[in-house]
């Protein structure tokens, strides 16, 4: 069985890596208007 805190830990990480990949993703999709 897991503990609360490393459930917690799980979720942020989760959250965070979807977090990195919108900005990641956003600057990608501002880089080829600029260039269009």
């Amino acid at each position: 069985m897991e503990s609360p805190l490393s459930l917690k830990y799980g979720t942020f990480c989760t959250i965070h890596s979807y977090t990195v990949k919108g900005i990641t993703q956003r600057n990608e999709i501002r880089k080829l208007k600029n260039t269009s």
